[in-house]
Order: C-alpha cells, then structure tokens, then sequence
C-alpha cells in the first residue's frame, strides 16, 4: 500500500515539475518573454534617440534660417546665384 503512495506522489512531483517547466506561463514562457521584453525596451530606447534627434533637428529648422537653407538645397539640388557647381565622375 505504501509503495503505491510514494508512486502517486513521486508521479505528481512529476508532473507538476513539467507544467511548472514546460507547461503555459511555466519556466520557458518566462524565459522567453523576459528576451523579448529586453528587445521591446532596446528598440524602445532606440526610438527615444531618434526622437530627440529628430526634435532637435525640427527646433534648428524652425530657428535657424541658414540651417534650413542648406537642408532646402542638399535635398533639392538647388545652388546659389554665382556658385559653381563641380560634377565628379564616381566610376573613375
């Protein structure tokens, strides 16, 4: 009678040990959703410095008339009257 206790029991510790382990919300979810939060809170993060840099950049434009100039013109192509515009050969 004994014996078939300690086999009920040593069965339950058993199968317990899986679920906790394997089972839903068990050790590997764990493990894998605390990768993933690390990866959100990286990308999070990174997101966070483009916006300031790009807060900056909107403030700098807004302010700075000679900043904006030279954004209009790297993005249109666009020079000034009497400069000289010099076109190089990349393949060369």
């Amino acid at each position: 009678m004994k014996v078939i206790y300690v086999v009920i029991f040593l069965g339950l510790i058993f199968l317990s040990t899986y679920f906790i382990i394997f089972g839903k919300n068990g050790y590997l979810d764990l493990c894998r959703l605390k990768e993933e939060r690390a990866m959100i809170l990286k990308k999070n993060q990174e997101i966070q410095r483009e916006n300031r840099i790009l807060a900056h950049r909107i403030k700098r434009i807004k302010s700075d008339p000679t900043y904006l100039e030279e954004i209009i013109r790297e993005k249109m192509g666009l020079v000034k009257e009497g400069e000289v515009v010099f076109v190089l050969d990349e393949n060369k």
